[in-house]
């Protein structure tokens, strides 16, 4: 098995619990996270990301403010 394999395998199962974790938390604790997701990998962004959007939370740079109608800081890229 490969390396990319492994990594890949590797994050296929964190995915359940990332979303498990972020299912957990409070709408002002996603939209804090997403405001510092710098750190995130891309894996567990997009577990933020599913989770926001089923919550239908959009992402603000503006921490007083939960929502300025701005979509996703990494959105597509």
């Amino acid at each position: 098995m490969s390396y990319l394999d492994e990594s890949f395998l590797s994050g296929q199962a964190r995915a359940p619990r990332l979303a498990a974790n972020y299912a957990s938390m409070t709408d002002e604790e996603l939209q804090k996270l997403a405001r510092n997701a710098d750190s995130l990998t891309e894996l567990a962004w997009d577990a933020l990301e599913d989770e926001m959007d089923r919550r239908h939370l959009e992402y603000s740079d503006d921490p007083g403010s939960p929502s300025l109608g701005r979509k996703w800081k990494y959105a597509n890229s």
